[in-house]
């Protein structure tokens, strides 16, 4: 995940980084990541599912590679 997005491609991920590793559960977005995420890629034969609340509460939509 990352805090920075730019509609020019070669800027679209930039600033902090927010590394979610495989089979990992986050319920709780890490202090000062909330509401910050701006753009994020997702790995071969990867998926991530995210909820609009904490606790993962709240419709689920999942982003596949």
């Amino acid at each position: 995940l990352y805090a920075d997005n730019s509609p020019y491609y070669d800027q679209c991920c930039a600033g902090d980084v927010l590394v979610v590793a495989p089979d990992s559960d986050v319920p709780y977005m890490p202090q000062g990541w909330a509401s910050r995420v701006s753009s994020l890629v997702v790995a071969t034969r990867c998926e991530l599912t995210v909820w609009p609340r904490a606790g993962k509460n709240g419709r689920s939509r999942r982003f596949p590679a």
